[in-house]
């Protein structure tokens, strides 16, 4: 029976792509993804989640260097590909690839943006990778409130206008009676001598 080699996964990356060219001039990318099991662990009641690593040659590798970032969703297809390295210790290191075959973004880069410390959140899991040049996953980081914005005071109602009242006019005053003149006595015609003096 003939071997099948296929794996299809979706998850978010974890930090962004890094491309380089080999000797002979081809283009190359590697990126990981944090893919999270759909069960919880028993003892914890913490979704794990895995982070898997991936590589793109030639025009695959142009695409997911200069159109993705970290924290897109992604969809990736291709197959599994062991590898084997020599550290410094002298000790021998096994790794897991996915060499992709195609690679699709599920949202756009303003989707994937969102809430301050939304990018770093790629997984439930604590789970740490180590590999020849792969960073550990980030810890997983409680999302921030959007700040609230002060209650705006309320503006003062308008009255409306009253209107003006005019003063009533004034009654001219009365002027004073004039008074009568006085009767003129003339001194000539008065006789003022006592009749009865010669009595």
């Amino acid at each position: 029976m003939a071997s099948y080699n296929k794996v299809i996964m979706i998850g978010r990356l974890v930090r962004d792509p890094e491309k380089r060219y080999t000797a002979s001039g081809l283009a190359l990318t590697t990126f990981s993804i944090a893919v999270d099991r759909p069960f919880k662990d028993q003892a914890t009641g913490e979704k794990k989640t895995d982070f898997v690593r991936c590589k793109a040659w030639r025009q695959k590798a142009e695409y997911v260097a200069d159109y993705l970032q970290k924290g897109r969703l992604v969809a990736i297809e291709g197959r599994l590909e062991n590898s084997e390295t020599v550290g410094q210790d002298g000790q021998k290191r096994y790794f897991t690839d996915i060499i992709c075959d195609n690679v699709e973004a599920l949202d756009s880069q303003r989707d994937s943006a969102g809430p301050a410390g939304a990018s770093d959140n790629l997984g439930g899991g604590n789970q740490n990778f180590e590999d020849d040049g792969y960073d550990e996953a980030p810890a997983p980081v409680a999302p921030q409130r959007a700040p609230q914005r002060p209650a705006q005071a309320a503006a003062p109602a308008r009255q409306a206008p009253q209107p003006q009242r005019s003063a009533p006019p004034q009654r001219p005053a009365r002027p004073a009676p004039a008074k009568a003149p006085e009767p003129a006595y003339p001194d000539d015609d008065y006789d003022d001598s006592d009749p009865f003096a010669d009595e």
